[in-house]
């Protein structure tokens, strides 16, 4: 199965929210671009492979009815990982760059306050809550984190960066 990522996103305030630009990415190779323009619309897609033949896809609309469409070859394997990860009935490829955008967003702020602060997630906390004790990641630290916390302790964010936060 495919794995995407988006990586130089870049983040705007729109008419109607915040927007971005973003690159996709497939296993380590850049695919496209996708731009969300905040205005209210769906997102721009540019695929890099652009001047490939058009294959033909069949897939679901918002109504659940089936409909043929044309793309890159890229944008094939794309839709069809989608449609098979996502349940969205309207624009699910919207949905799931958005989801990877949001993940890169959170990815962010966690990496600049692991630098000075040692971020946790307890049981019971809600998706995207942490507690940040103030003092730096450290292995010793982290075990009396452990000690301290027990089963009660889900994760060390930090130590999702940890070769970058000691590096």
């Amino acid at each position: 199965m495919p794995e995407y990522t988006v990586k130089n996103v870049k983040t705007f305030r729109g008419m109607e929210g915040i927007g971005f630009n973003a690159s996709l990415y497939r296993d380590g190779k850049r695919v496209a671009t996708v731009d969300d323009s905040a205005h209210g619309g769906c997102y721009d897609w540019h695929w890099l492979d652009f001047k490939m033949p058009r294959v033909k896809i069949t897939v679901k609309n918002y109504k659940g009815k089936l409909r043929v469409r044309s793309v890159t070859p890229e944008e094939k394997i794309f839709v069809e990982h989608v449609h098979t990860v996502s349940d969205e009935t309207f624009e699910p490829e919207d949905g799931f760059v958005s989801e990877l955008v949001n993940d890169y967003e959170i990815a962010k702020e966690y990496r600049t306050k692991c630098r000075t602060k040692t971020l946790i997630v307890l049981k019971g906390y809600k998706k995207g809550e942490y507690s940040a004790c103030n003092a730096k990641y450290t292995p010793a630290f982290a075990a009396k984190i452990r000690e301290t916390h027990g089963e009660d302790l889900v994760e060390i964010i930090n130590e999702r960066f940890v070769e970058k936060v000691q590096a």
